[in-house]
């Protein structure tokens, strides 16, 4: 047993070392291999403490530990987790908290999402289960900064209102790691650059008529696409659009992707599917 704990982290009360407890040497960088053991008792209530680390300005982090209980007999149990927040001088600000169900003998991811005070510039983490006496592993315990990122599509056709710019409803997920889009409506929960994506198909589109595209902040078309006009002399086609581009956005606002087309008739509609009719976006490191 060490009597220190391992470089990054500090004690939080009085508790008891252990250093690699699982040591692998065939299997470098396992899960386990240079685990800590975190030893409480409820006479002398203990925990970990990171080190204090810089932050980004705007953004979102994620906290993450990786653990489990040592002991099959008493395999779970409610941590009390949280991050401390500073600003450039170092001045502590305030803490975000949350408790953290660690349960099984099974190596386990635990954490959660969070945002900083606009003016925090450095942050630590801390866990810790006062008064009550638990046996621990900790592989890993860290900050890090969460990147937000999305990809929707249409599954379904969508009727676009002639000569009006509408917005594409995209209704199927593929991935969303920030649960930033609903109906079609990006909200940006974190300022900062953006990159986006888009697309969009519509048949039947008359000869001489035209299917256009655009990125939307708010109520402002700030980023157009393509034009895609149907040049034949005659007849009907299937036209395509699509539009890229980068942003700078403020937490709150929205970004959207809207059509427009100067069809006289019938009121037409986009293609489904996911080739076709397309938004996805995300930060840009």
């Amino acid at each position: 047993m060490s009597t220190y704990p391992p470089d990054g982290y500090s004690v939080l009360g009085s508790i008891t070392w252990g250093t690699d407890i699982y040591p692998d040497t065939t299997t470098p960088n396992i899960i386990g291999e240079g685990s800590i053991k975190v030893v409480s008792t409820a006479a002398a209530p203990g925990g970990l403490q990171t080190h204090k680390v810089p932050i980004d300005e705007l953004a979102i982090y994620e906290f993450s530990i990786i653990a489990k209980s040592s002991s099959s007999s008493n395999p779970a149990y409610t941590m009390f987790c949280g991050v401390n927040w500073y600003d450039s001088s170092g001045t502590y600000i305030s803490t975000s908290t949350t408790h953290l169900n660690v349960v099984g003998t099974s190596w386990g991811n635990y954490g959660g999402i969070l945002a900083p005070p606009s003016t925090a510039r450095f942050a630590d983490m801390f866990f810790s289960k006062a008064a009550t006496a638990f046996t621990l592993l900790v592989d890993y315990m860290g900050l890090r900064r969460f990147w937000r990122g999305f990809y929707y599509y249409d599954s379904a056709s969508q009727t676009i209102t002639n000569s009006t710019w509408t917005i594409i409803t995209h209704d199927t997920k593929v991935y969303d790691n920030g649960n930033d889009v609903s109906a079609g409506v990006f909200t940006c929960a974190s300022g900062g650059y953006y990159h986006f994506d888009a697309g969009a198909v519509m048949g039947s589109v008359g000869a001489g008529e035209y299917l256009r595209i655009a990125i939307y902040v708010g109520g402002t078309r700030t980023i157009d696409g393509d034009v895609s006009r149907n040049d034949a002399a005659s007849g009907s086609r299937s036209q395509w659009a699509r539009v890229s581009g980068d942003l700078f956005l403020a937490a709150g606002d929205t970004v959207t992707v809207r059509v427009y087309d100067d069809h006289t008739g019938t009121a037409l509609s986009l293609g489904g599917g996911q080739n076709q009719v397309y938004f996805m976006g995300h930060e840009i490191r």
